[in-house]
């Protein structure tokens, strides 16, 4: 799983890039052929083919990976959803494990959450 981004630096990110929709996968699929094509003419040497190389790249990469890590996480909630639907009792574990499998560790994300409600108990304690 990619590292998430910060909130604060997507934030940053969405007012960069301003309002708009987001590119169709075909869009992209379409930029990294470009990119796979600038490199292949031996454009590759050139200020753009380098900046392609080192920043458009990586840049695409991480777009892949959270994709497929969104992907991942819809379907294995949507399965715990479903089995809970079913009448199973799907513990949060059960959850957790598939998404482990799938290379996606929440750990840290559920210690944060954890102390986040901790803090919000506190603040509520003190009304």
């Amino acid at each position: 799983m990619s590292n998430p981004g910060a909130t604060d630096l997507l934030a940053e990110l969405a007012a960069l890039l301003g309002p708009g929709k987001p590119a169709s996968l075909d869009a992209v699929l379409r930029v990294a052929r470009g990119l796979t094509g600038v490199a292949r003419a031996g454009d590759a040497d050139g200020e753009f083919g380098r900046w392609c190389r080192t920043e458009l790249a990586p840049v695409l990469l991480r777009l892949a990976v959270a994709e497929t890590d969104a992907a991942a996480l819809r379907t294995a909630v949507a399965r715990h959803i479903a089995e809970a639907d079913r009448g199973e009792d799907p513990a949060p574990r059960d959850l957790l494990a598939d998404l482990a499998g799938k290379g996606i560790d929440l750990g840290d994300d559920i210690e944060l959450a954890a102390a986040v409600l901790d803090a919000e108990s506190r603040v509520a304690a003190l009304g």
